[in-house]
């Protein structure tokens, strides 16, 4: 396009596509070759002297739906001052096949969620809950959108360790043994185990593994404190410590809110951290539907 939006050149792919001679449209608007709406999408993406732009964008071509990987160059060339070369990759095969992964992935993780859910009954929507306390806590304290995506990963994924834990230690009301206590502190590494063969967008991983670390560095299993620790781990294990006082057993109702809230802050710096506890307080405020979590079904 030159200075003033017009065509200059088309190739011979796109002309092709388009069904349009190349020699025809030379020197007309872009929406000669595109719809209205089309030509402004493209026309949006601004690009200064000197810049070259990158973007995917979605655009519908002929009643279809095309991904592109749009480039945008400005030309230096003395005849071309102020002309711009778009460059359209098409990448719908590709973002197909991104589309169908995540989708796969999407179920494999709810089969594990629900898996978790039947060998530990007394914990039941423990994994969905924890998720939806953590993200609320992240939005509320502005974590950027890949984090907080990662974040809620971490914590549908965070108890599927308990698959490798027998389920009479997990669904005992009364006291365990040290060497039970032992083998249901190994559930956070079964979790990591089982997730180390799949490829996620994130460090969804070593979010789940820091997730039992202390602010004192009492915690487990690496001992670390402080800063250490991830913020996304310190938002997940508030978030989970959240969901199971609150939460109802077969066995016992749930705490109520306030004391769930002063029982976290009483170990705000020792255990969690207190801005997180802080977020929580703020979010959970306006969410009366957690108060209905301490009722037994």
């Amino acid at each position: 396009l030159d200075n003033k939006q017009k065509l200059v050149l088309v190739n011979r792919a796109l002309a092709d596509f388009l069904g349009v001679d190349a020699d025809d449209v030379r020197g007309k608007a872009l929406n000669h070759l595109y719809d209205v709406d089309t030509a402004k999408q493209l026309l949006a993406i601004k690009c200064d002297d000197g810049d070259v732009r990158n973007r995917e964008l979605r655009l519908e071509i002929n009643g279809r739906r095309y991904d592109y990987h749009v480039s945008i160059v400005t030309l230096k060339h003395e005849k071309y001052q102020h002309s711009h070369l778009y460059v359209l990759h098409d990448i719908t095969d590709l973002k197909d096949a991104q589309g169908r992964h995540n989708r796969m992935m999407d179920a494999i993780i709810q089969t594990l969620v629900r898996l978790t859910d039947i060998h530990d009954p007394h914990c039941a929507n423990h994994s969905e809950r924890t998720r939806e306390v953590a993200v609320a806590i992240a939005r509320a304290m502005d974590l950027p959108q890949p984090r907080l995506n990662a974040l809620a990963m971490a914590a549908q994924l965070a108890n599927i360790g308990k698959l490798y834990v027998p389920a009479d230690i997990l669904t005992r009301t009364g006291p365990l043994s040290e060497e039970e206590s032992a083998i249901l502190r190994k559930n956070n590494q079964y979790s990591v185990d089982i997730l180390q063969e799949l490829k996620f967008d994130g460090p969804v991983i070593d979010f789940v593994k820091q997730k039992n670390e202390y602010l004192d560095g009492s915690g487990y299993p690496l001992g670390i404190a402080g800063e250490e620790i991830l913020l996304e781990s310190r938002i997940l294990a508030v978030a989970n410590a959240f969901v199971a006082m609150s939460s109802a057993r077969a066995y016992r109702p749930g705490k109520p809110l306030k004391d769930v809230l002063d029982t976290l802050f009483e170990q705000a710096d020792v255990r969690y951290d207190r801005q997180v506890i802080a977020a929580l307080l703020y979010v959970a405020e306006n969410r009366a539907d957690w108060r209905n979590w301490q009722n037994i079904e």
